[in-house]
């Protein structure tokens, strides 16, 4: 259906979606608004979020909305889903203060030696295990991008290569943020753990009661 409007609400913005382009969740709200309430607790000048992974821009767009001074840098392998999370920032105004970069995860940030410069590093990787792919509802694996959803053998392939990319990234207590799949959300946790970077690691559910959203601190160096 959202295929077909051209539109998809998230915190109460309205995003274009298309075809080839994964939908956001309501879920992912979470997500947002703990980063929100991070940068509300220690305000910082400037804050810059690193957001991989970004599909339409829902993240990157509603965290810059509602902090007005926010940078944000997004990466995604998609070109489609790049073009439209680019349309998404012109039409909600905050396209100056984002940078939407093609490359894989945050390379495209190391690459640009922002090491230790992140306030936080928010992302809604890929997490559906293979096995779970056929049982997912037709609607969305006949129509989302399968490299927007499927996350290998056992959903985990995004959260490894994704923590030890945030550990360089992240300035010190820097806020790291994974949506997560609710039965794997203990085995994200404990990926963070043995990088041996990060404290306070925390799983969040969600309305629903179900483990959502994983939280860790960045060690100061």
């Amino acid at each position: 259906m959202q295929y077909i409007l051209g539109v998809q609400e998230f915190m109460g913005l309205p995003l274009a979606v298309r075809t080839g382009v994964f939908i956001p969740r309501p879920e992912t709200e979470l997500l947002v608004e703990t980063l929100l309430d991070e940068l509300r607790r220690r305000p910082e000048r400037a804050p810059l979020l690193l957001d991989p992974c970004t599909g339409s821009g829902n993240i990157a767009i509603s965290v810059a909305k509602f902090v007005p001074d926010c940078h944000v840098l997004a990466t995604d392998i998609s070109a489609e889903a790049l073009a439209v999370a680019t349309s998404n920032a012109f039409a909600h105004g905050v396209s100056e203060r984002i940078r939407f970069v093609m490359g894989h995860l945050l390379e495209p940030a190391i690459a640009e030696g922002l090491e230790g410069k992140a306030t936080a590093v928010v992302c809604n990787p890929p997490y559906i295990p293979i096995g779970r792919m056929r049982d997912l509802p037709p609607e969305v694996k006949e129509y989302e991008p399968y490299m927007a959803l499927c996350g290998g053998q056992d959903g985990l392939d995004y959260y490894p290569p994704l923590t030890s990319q945030a550990a360089v990234l992240l300035k010190a207590d820097g806020l790291l943020a994974f949506e997560v799949d609710c039965d794997g959300a203990r085995a994200v946790a404990d990926i963070i753990q043995r990088q041996g970077c990060f404290y306070d690691i925390r799983v969040l559910r969600d309305l629903a009661g179900l483990d959502r959203v994983v939280v860790a601190r960045r060690i100061p160096r």
